[in-house]
């Protein structure tokens, strides 16, 4: 049932946006909503398919236990609508920025004693983790997470 409901998710995402899902009522809405009739079926499964194929552009065998969490793949696939909605062309740099990411990411992890000493990419990474262990499907949490790889990957940091 949670690869169902996640797959619901990214209809949601693909609907509506990043929103707000700490409770089950989004879902349910929208399983009431279509259940008789999907008339946007079709635009949305094209939608959702070609976010799939940016996503094969930066998935690696390096970067499959980060992306294997449904916390973690949910972000990537926010970054993958937003360069689908602002037409963004995938470069190689991007994709290195995207396995650096998740490289320091998970050095991080594994040591986090940067009182005092971290740089910028530690700290957004600190606050990404945060965002990642509690309340992940606020709205504000899916947001920090989302802005924060979307602003290393394109270079905004």
């Amino acid at each position: 049932m949670k690869d169902e409901e996640f797959c619901s998710t990214l209809i949601l995402l693909a609907r509506k946006g990043i929103i707000n899902q700490t409770t089950q009522a989004p879902l349910n809405e929208a399983y009431s909503d279509y259940a008789e009739e999907y008339p946007e079926y079709d635009e949305d499964k094209e939608r959702i398919l070609s976010w799939i194929e940016k996503f094969k552009l930066f998935y690696s065998k390096e970067n499959r236990s980060f992306i294997r969490k449904r916390t973690q793949l949910y972000t990537v696939f926010c970054l993958m609508d937003y360069l689908s909605r602002e037409n963004i062309k995938i470069t190689d740099e991007m994709i290195e920025r995207f396995s650096n990411f998740i490289r320091k990411y998970n050095e991080f992890e594994n040591n986090s004693d940067t009182e005092g000493s971290a740089s910028t990419i530690e700290e957004a990474i600190k606050r990404y983790k945060l965002a990642s262990s509690e309340g992940v499907n606020k709205v504000r949490n899916r947001m920090v997470r989302f802005e924060i790889l979307r602003d290393y990957v394109l270079e905004r940091e």
